[in-house]
């Protein structure tokens, strides 16, 4: 009963037309709405100014303000502690009971987050949002990948699976530019983060009837179910008998056993059955001890600091430099995030059957190196950035908005790179554990890179120049040109490590 009650809504055959069926209409659908949640998580930078001067911080670039911004942008390591805690456990306890508790607890920290903004606490937005809402959408984000990631990999499709649970998030994000906005002008701040938590749990709610795994179907569903399938094995067991009579004291394979192999192979999807042993399953000290894992996790967090730097920073960074209104700072922040969504849908696209992870990622990381050293040049060249202009409109903020968006590019399509490579790594058995840990390196980029990006906007204050912004750009490039030695350097240092 208990198993039975556990089970989606919505199975699918076992045949390979069934499981494709289900795979390319069904899977897409529970996985793009189970990530509403990550509009608020990934767009927050539309609140940031409001609540900024919540806190006393509008129009004055301190230094400490780093403090009210690191309260959101704080939950993006809180979610990669927990994804590494939940990882082992998604598929002892199923990723839909783990996936509801994650909603219900987004939804009460979102709602805990506006009260505390009422309050005037920032401790309280700290572990309001910084860490219950970081812990809960690191339960509910790694459930949803795992079980989309696994749909896909059956079907070969494993790019394609990682590339569609990006472009969610991203595609939500995009839309949040504009819903949170407009969610402050209908309401209050504070009463805007309880509205969007309660709409955003009711459109998240549902897909918890349908979200699964293949094996838990495979597993769970009847072998003969239908009564075509009873007749067949009728069929078989009578082969079987006649099979037993003609061949006594005879050890060979019977036309019967054969029989069955087949019926059982036309159960098992010819197209969706991985053709080597996966893996088994690791545990924490084992996947903590393999150095590849810690390479992947430095080159990664070398490569998407600047690309948290901006994303989570777009609003501010947009008023600072360009003096931008409130209306071309969502505009801004929509553009980035539309970029970053279609990167990641694309990317997983062409994934695999055009070139490797490994080689497109180390393409990604030279291509983040080369346009954050251009952005640099560009602010530096454009001492006063727009802001001789009302509302900074002129073609300086959209140069500056384009080259930030083919950043959100390289930054989305890189972050699709690694489910797969850790696929490579472990298998799918283990693909809730690594991408738990590598999510801990995401997290601290999401922490270091827009503490770094606020502290250029404060030292550029007031001014008209944006060099000190010019100069985090610059230093981005750095970084990234360390992930990228990392990149090269792989190889060489893992062979003597062994």
């Amino acid at each position: 009963l208990w198993l039975t009650m556990a089970l989606p809504m919505l199975r699918p055959g076992l045949d390979d037309a069934a499981m494709q069926r289900y795979t390319y209409s069904i899977v897409p659908l529970w996985t793009l709405f189970g990530l509403v949640f990550m509009g608020p998580f990934y767009g927050f930078n539309v609140w940031l100014m409001g609540v900024l001067q919540a806190f006393g911080f509008r129009d004055v670039w301190s230094p400490s303000g780093a403090g009210v911004t690191t309260a959101f942008t704080v939950a993006t390591f809180s979610l990669g502690i927990c994804a590494a805690a939940v990882g082992p456990w998604i598929l002892v306890l199923g990723a839909r009971r783990i996936y509801f508790l994650g909603q219900v607890g987004s939804c009460c920290a979102m709602v805990a987050s506006g009260i505390s903004l009422e309050g005037h606490s920032l401790v309280g937005l700290y572990f309001a949002w910084g860490v219950l809402y970081g812990v809960s959408q690191g339960a509910a984000y790694l459930a949803v990948l795992t079980c989309c990631m696994s749909w896909f990999r059956r079907c070969g499709k494993a790019g394609l699976g990682a590339g569609w649970a990006g472009f969610s998030c991203g595609f939500w994000a995009a839309v949040f530019s504009y819903v949170g906005p407009a969610a402050v002008d209908a309401v209050t701040l504070a009463k805007s983060f309880h509205l969007c938590a309660i709409v955003s749990f009711f459109a998240a709610a549902w897909p918890a009837l349908l979200i699964c795994t293949p094996d838990e179907i495979m597993l769970a569903t009847p072998p003969f179910a239908s009564d075509k399938d009873l007749a067949q094995r009728e069929e078989d067991e009578d082969a079987t008998g006649e099979g037993r009579s003609h061949s006594k004291g005879c050890s060979a394979t019977t036309p019967a056993d054969s029989q069955l192999d087949v019926a059982h192979a036309r159960m098992q999807p010819a197209s969706c059955v991985p053709q080597s042993q996966d893996p088994t399953p690791m545990t924490m000290m084992q996947a903590v001890s393999k150095p590849e894992l810690w390479m992947l996790w430095f080159q990664y967090l070398f490569a998407t600091m600047p690309g948290y730097g901006v994303k989570y920073i777009i609003s501010p960074m947009m008023a600072n430099v360009f003096a931008a209104s409130v209306t071309l700072q969502a505009t801004a922040s929509f553009a980035f995030l539309v970029s970053y969504a279609v990167a990641r849908l694309v990317t997983g696209l062409v994934i695999g059957p055009c070139v490797s992870a490994h080689r497109f990622a180390g393409g990604l990381i030279a291509i983040t190196t080369l346009v954050c050293a251009i952005t640099g040049a560009f602010l530096f060249s454009s001492p006063h950035s727009g802001r001789d202009s009302q509302h900074g409109d002129d073609v300086l903020v959209w140069v500056f908005v384009a080259l930030i968006s083919v950043i959100g590019m390289a930054f989305a399509s890189l972050k699709v790179m690694v489910p797969l490579l850790l696929l490579d790594m472990g298998g799918p058995a283990n693909l809730g554990l690594l991408m738990g840990l590598m999510c801990t390196s995401f997290g601290t980029a999401a922490v270091l890179g827009p503490i770094t990006s606020w502290m250029a906007l404060a030292a550029n204050g007031d001014g008209d120049s944006p060099s000190a912004v010019a100069v985090w750009f610059c230093g981005s490039a750095g970084s990234t040109f360390v992930a990228m030695m990392l990149h090269f350097a792989k190889a060489p240092l893992l062979l003597e490590a062994k």
